[in-house]
């Protein structure tokens, strides 16, 4: 047997076990790969549309398609928080266009899963809870609103100008809703 010290040993073991892992995670995200490309594209057609304020040309049968590839997506036992938030985001500002109460109640499971994996992020946190408001959850919508202005207000973060006239809305709507119950 050659001579080697156990440092040497030691070193190729973890460079074996090193590359192992790498193959492992490449064969893992190969798997994933279709579905993903298919969600990026969908995503990159609606957003040019967004981006060119031309909503009227994602007609409804694009929107279904968009819509039933995302929630195939999103249905992944392998979680994308933020591309989850971007397309629940989408889906939110999008739905009444189409009438579509479905398509919010699906992007509510999803930011949910995302929800799940991130609870510290104030964009997750934000689209669940304006989802979770547009649905009738008004007291958890208050709840996780109030949650991002505080941490908004902590990090100086620039979006604290939306989530504020957010919360006031969303609490104002609460109020409403207690006093018709009493």
């Amino acid at each position: 047997m050659i001579n080697m010290k156990i440092s040497t040993y030691i070193t190729i073991a973890f460079v074996l076990f090193f590359f192992g892992i790498i193959t492992a995670l490449h064969i893992d995200s190969k798997r994933y790969e279709p579905d993903y490309k298919i969600i990026q594209e969908i995503r990159s057609e609606a957003y040019k549309v967004v981006r060119s304020n031309k909503l009227e040309e994602l007609d409804v049968e694009k929107w279904n398609n968009y819509i039933s590839k995302a929630d195939k997506f999103f249905s992944l036992e392998k979680v994308f928080p933020y591309e989850i938030n971007s397309s629940a985001w989408f889906v939110y500002g999008n739905y009444k266009k189409y009438n579509d109460l479905e398509a919010l109640n699906l992007a509510k499971s999803w930011c949910e899963k995302a929800y799940k994996v991130q609870p510290e992020s104030l964009y997750i946190t934000d689209t669940f809870a304006c989802i979770l408001f547009d649905l009738g959850y008004i007291e958890r919508a208050v709840e996780l609103e109030t949650f991002a202005v505080k941490k908004a207000i902590e990090e100086k973060h620039h979006l604290l100008k939306w989530y504020k006239p957010r919360l006031e809305k969303f609490e104002k709507a609460l109020q409403e809703q207690t006093s018709k119950e009493q």
